[in-house]
C-alpha cells in the first residue's frame, strides 16, 4: 500500500493502541519510547486537570463540553500514535506532528467527528 504519508504502514501495534486507550502513554512505554510516554501522560493529566478546574468553576456541563472537545480527541490521537510504526528520526512533539499528518491524509479526523456526533446523539437520547 503506497501512501505519501511520512509514516509507513508496515508494523502497526494494536496492543500499544489498546494500552494507550486504557492509560495514556502506556502504549508508548511498552514500545520503548519513554519520552513520548512521559509527554503523552503529562499532556493528558494537564487536560484532565483543566477539565476538573472548569467543572469546579463553571459546572458539569462546561467540563463535559471541554472533555468532548479536547480531551477525547487527544485521547484517541495519542492512542493512534502508539499504534503507528516508530520512525527513529522522530522524537517528542515532532512525532505527534507526523501522526497529525497521517490522521489528516487518511481522513481519520472526519471519521472521529462522525463518531463524536453519534456519541452526542446517543447521550442526548439517553
Amino acid at each position: 500500500m503506497a501512501t505519501d504519508s511520512p509514516i509507513s504502514a508496515h508494523s502497526h501495534h494494536p496492543l500499544a493502541a489498546l494500552l494507550s486507550a486504557l492509560l495514556p502513554g502506556l502504549g508508548h512505554a511498552i514500545r520503548r519510547r519513554p519520552e513520548q510516554a512521559a509527554t503523552t501522560f503529562v499532556i493528558t493529566a494537564a487536560l484532565l486537570g483543566c477539565a476538573w478546574g472548569i467543572g469546579s468553576l463553571t459546572g458539569r456541563g462546561a467540563a463535559i463540553f471541554f472533555l468532548m472537545l479536547l480531551v477525547l480527541p487527544w485521547w484517541a490521537f495519542q492512542s493512534y500514535d502508539a499504534f503507528l510504526p516508530h520512525a527513529p528520526a522522530q522524537a517528542g512533539l515532532a512525532r505527534f506532528g507526523c501522526t497529525l499528518k497521517v490522521v489528516w491524509s487518511r481522513a481519520h479526523d472526519v471519521r472521529y467527528l462522525g463518531a463524536l456526533f453519534f456519541l452526542t446523539a446517543f447521550t442526548d437520547l439517553y
